[in-house]
Order: C-alpha cells, then sequence, then structure tokens
C-alpha cells in the first residue's frame, strides 16, 4: 500500500514566539513509511529547539520556543 498522510491535524497554524507548536501526525502504508519533515527545501532534524519524534505510522513535530526563523510550510 502507497504511504498516505492524514492530514487533519495539519492546519494552519500561527503561534507567538516563545510558545509550542505541535504536530502529531498518524501515516498509512505498508511497509510502513519513512518520515522526513521539510522546512522549504531544507530537512527539518531534531536540535535545539526543534523535536521529531517517528515510530510506525504515527510522527510529532514540537517546537518549543518558537521564533520567526521556524516559519514556514
Amino acid at each position: 500500500m502507497k504511504p498516505q498522510i492524514d492530514r487533519t491535524n495539519l492546519k494552519q497554524t500561527i503561534v507567538k514566539a516563545g510558545k509550542v507548536v505541535k504536530f502529531d501526525v498518524n501515516i498509512k502504508g505498508e511497509p510502513a513509511p519513512t518520515v522526513t519533515w521539510f522546512l522549504g527545501e531544507t530537512e527539518v532534524v531534531s536540535e535545539n529547539n526543534v523535536e521529531i519524534v517517528n515510530v510506525e505510522y504515527n510522527t510529532k513535530l514540537t517546537v518549543v520556543d518558537a521564533s520567526r526563523k521556524n516559519t514556514g510550510v
């Protein structure tokens, strides 16, 4: 089965600087898809104020203390 992203929790989100942003996304597919987050064309990795947790069929992206550099689609 080809990968499918449950976009229910992927809505436009506006957050004030210094606040927390969380995305919790379910994914379908066989075998379990590999997940990579991007900000524009740059891969997002867990570091500084960004945490990414990938488990089978789910991914979570959390930005603590959000700033303008975290802005994007």
